[in-house]
């Protein structure tokens, strides 16, 4: 089964935790070089999980070149915390700049639309982060 707390959220640790884990690098021992090793394609990305999920603005996917970078980055996938609303009033459509950036067949897009300052349920975020886990695990590097 899924990895749980007592509140329903995933957790690793228990007997799932290990194959999941399995998918992603190692983790690795904090040093002078941690920085770098963590440091993005852009000036507003940071790996979280280096190779394999970048986190960072909206600014980046809606610059001229930002989606290229990421591309050449590796990322595949783009998880959004933007509700409907907020990605038809945007300047710019960042999922056709980075669609055409990746490429049509291997662009994903993983979404939990949040309103300002307002939460998801926890069912919603759970979702959410086995939505964006699974999709790592599976090979996207997940911005």
């Amino acid at each position: 089964g899924t990895p749980r707390s007592s509140r329903g959220a995933m957790a690793c640790g228990d007997e799932d935790g290990a194959d999941l884990a399995a998918a992603f690098p190692p983790l690795f021992e904090v040093s002078a070089h941690t920085p770098a090793l963590l440091r993005g394609p852009t000036s507003r990305s940071s790996w979280l999980i280096p190779g394999r999920v970048l986190c960072g603005d909206r600014s980046t996917v809606e610059e001229q070149d930002g989606p290229k970078r990421l591309a050449r980055a590796g990322v595949t996938a783009v998880a959004c915390l933007q509700t409907r609303q907020e990605l038809r009033d945007a300047a710019v459509d960042y999922r056709l700049r980075f669609t055409e950036a990746v490429g049509t067949g291997v662009a994903r897009f993983l979404r939990l639309g949040i309103p300002d300052q307002q939460t998801a349920s926890d069912d919603a975020v759970e979702g959410f982060v086995r939505a964006v886990w699974d999709a790592a695990a599976a090979g996207a590097v997940v911005y």
